[in-house]
């Protein structure tokens, strides 16, 4: 059986590496009350098969770089630092 949830909550995060989530048929993805500032793990080739995820309360201030993640159902940007959604 593949990784299909990745939880990786209140871990002090300030980023991910896109070559951290390469490669994993991820559909559900918990990132909330990290640090993380950037999306850019999220772009394109992206996480094509992710359904689901949970950004809350972290530092994210826009959100270029999710295109990538083609397949999303759910997106939990709550308190963050967005001030233009595009």
């Amino acid at each position: 059986q593949a990784l299909r949830l990745l939880s990786a909550r209140r871990n002090r995060l300030r980023g991910v590496a896109p070559e951290a989530l390469a490669d994993l048929p991820l559909t559900h993805l918990h990132l909330d009350g990290n640090r993380i500032v950037s999306l850019a793990a999220f772009a394109s080739p992206g996480l094509p098969e992710l359904q689901e995820l949970t950004l809350s309360d972290n530092r994210v201030a826009d959100l270029t770089g999710i295109a990538g993640c083609g397949g999303l159902r759910t997106l939990d940007v709550a308190r963050n630092r967005i001030a233009l959604f595009v």
